[in-house]
């Protein structure tokens, strides 16, 4: 059963300016966003681990069809509209890195899926001309099973790879995607929430 718009406005709030679910983080601080252990500066830094889980699971709860809007609160005293834009430059920047690593990833599975391919082709073509020959040789005719087995297995490996890996990096990647263009968003937390 696929969720529906309904119920999952019943679990994220929909943001009524864009139609986008809202994905809602109370930070206490702007560093809290990024990896305490990563002393990079804000634009190349990872993202903090609790965050980036939080973040995909919650892209996992919503469909790839909708889109995303991420909402920061922070507290009055923390407020600081020059950390924001570096924090959701930090951000951006960090979903972007992340989708060209998996999307050189997608490329090397193309890649090799499509050499897996040619010599699936080839071992094929090389099978048919073998089973051809008459041969009253047991090492040429394990030769000729060997070729045969190899061609199927190759077949196998260009067919898992595209249909299997290619299908959940593909996915990952347009979730990335989607957090790259995100509506990042940052508002001040009433005192009465702390």
């Amino acid at each position: 059963m696929r969720p529906d718009r309904d119920g999952l406005g019943k679990v994220y709030q929909v943001d009524p300016a864009t139609g986008a679910f809202l994905v809602e983080v109370a930070l206490d601080r702007y560093e809290d966003v990024f990896n305490e252990w990563d002393p990079a500066p804000y634009k190349r830094r990872d993202l903090d681990p609790d965050l980036l889980t939080y973040l995909n699971e919650s892209s996992l709860d919503i469909p790839l069809r909708y889109e995303l809007t991420v909402s920061f609160t922070v507290p009055a005293e923390a407020n600081d509209l020059e950390k924001e834009k570096l924090v959701s430059d930090g951000i951006r920047n960090y979903f972007a890195f992340e989708a060209r690593q998996m999307r050189r990833r997608l490329w090397q599975i193309y890649r090799t899926t499509a050499a897996y391919l040619i010599c699936a082709v080839l071992l094929l073509i090389a099978t048919t001309y073998a089973n051809r020959m008459s041969v009253n040789n047991v090492l040429l005719e394990v030769l000729r099973q060997g070729i045969t087995i190899g061609a199927w297995v190759f077949a196998w490996e260009c067919i898992s790879g595209f249909l299997f890996d290619h299908r959940s990096m593909r996915s990952e990647f347009r979730r990335l995607q989607r957090f790259k263009r995100a509506l990042l968003c940052f508002s001040v937390r009433p005192a009465k929430m702390r």
